[in-house]
């Protein structure tokens, strides 16, 4: 067994529409009822009520609306300060990583908590996410997460780099 096996009680491989993720075998999965082959999410539920999204959809549709993925990102951290209790994002780390023979950009948001009146101020609330285009299925990938329970796994971060680098969005391996 792998050293991921062990840390996580064992792992599989979770497929669909011809791309797949390896995950903990403890997730509970849950699909966006919405969603279909060319757009969709799903969520991936942990024991500790932790959840990461992943969300697909046309890749055409992606690059009308954004030239690169630094701006899809960019849109993606606009959305989350609008967040009810958040008052503004930081980007605190962005790389570019190569996933499934693409180029892939990993990136770590610091959601800034709203303070309100005689409360005690809050530790920001880290997001972490990956967005992937892959010309070879037309589709644009992103895989987020903002952990609840930061307790639950001793390195996210790992958990997350773990997860983005199973995933393959053609072909059978990467």
């Amino acid at each position: 067994m792998t050293a991921e096996g062990r840390e996580f009680g064992g792992s599989e491989d979770f497929a669909v529409y011809g791309f797949k993720l390896r995950i903990p075998d403890t997730w509970r999965v849950e699909f966006n009822p919405k969603g279909d082959r060319l757009k969709g999410e799903v969520a991936f539920h942990t024991p500790g009520r932790n959840t990461i999204f992943w969300a697909w959809g046309s890749l055409e549709e992606a690059t009308k609306r954004f030239k690169t993925l630094e701006e899809q990102r960019d849109w993606g951290a606009a959305r989350i300060a609008k967040t009810r209790g958040i008052q503004g994002t930081k980007i605190t780390e962005s790389k570019t990583v190569q996933v499934c023979g693409h180029g892939a950009l990993v990136t770590r948001i610091a959601a800034i908590p709203r303070g309100g009146f005689l409360s005690r101020k809050q530790p920001d609330r880290v997001v972490i996410s990956m967005h992937l285009r892959c010309p070879d299925t037309s589709r644009f990938h992103v895989l987020y997460i903002a952990p609840n329970d930061v307790e639950e796994y001793p390195d996210f971060e790992g958990l997350f780099d773990r997860l983005v680098q199973s995933f393959v969005c053609h072909g059978s391996s990467v």
